[in-house]
């Protein structure tokens, strides 16, 4: 088979290589995960449980509040599973910037109140969950890639 999934006949003398091995990475070198990466996955599934618990009360808030909320949440728990098992600088910069996000949105919840949403000072959980969970989350992405350091490309010899 081909990479479109066609099959190829063995005359034609190419290699074959399935869609699922080059979509699931395992022709490129994978970095090993580490006990912070790890941690971190599981603290933002944990982020996104807690949102996803509080998420019926956001909607009687504040709808738009509750799809941002909704959104970083799929996000989250995407991001953490593929953190488990893949932590690519590009899964830790998703999700940072999911866990960013929601701590931005209880600051600016905390500090002037968003627009249309007089309602979510009667969630005591949306307050404590993004304040406490995301920065952990944050922290440990940041503490993982400076232990872990660029990843390094093998070398490739040439032939001459």
């Amino acid at each position: 088979m081909n990479v479109t999934g066609q099959r190829v006949p063995a005359s034609q003398g190419r290699t074959t290589t399935t869609r699922s091995r080059l979509v699931s990475g395992t022709l490129r070198l994978r970095p090993a995960p580490s006990q912070c990466s790890r941690v971190a996955a599981v603290a933002a599934v944990l982020l996104a449980a807690g949102l996803g618990g509080v998420l019926p009360a956001l909607v009687s808030a504040a709808a738009y509040v509750a799809v941002l909320a909704a959104f970083a949440a799929l996000v989250l728990v995407v991001a953490g599973a593929v953190l488990w098992s893949r932590p690519t600088m590009v899964v830790r910069a998703v999700t940072a910037l999911a866990a960013g996000s929601l701590v931005l949105l209880a600051v600016l919840q905390v500090a002037v109140g968003l627009p249309g949403a007089t309602g979510l000072e009667r969630i005591p959980v949306l307050q404590g969950t993004p304040l406490l969970l995301a920065p952990v989350v944050l922290v440990l992405l940041v503490v993982d890639a400076v232990r872990r350091g660029p990843d390094q490309a093998a070398a490739q010899p040439y032939a001459l």
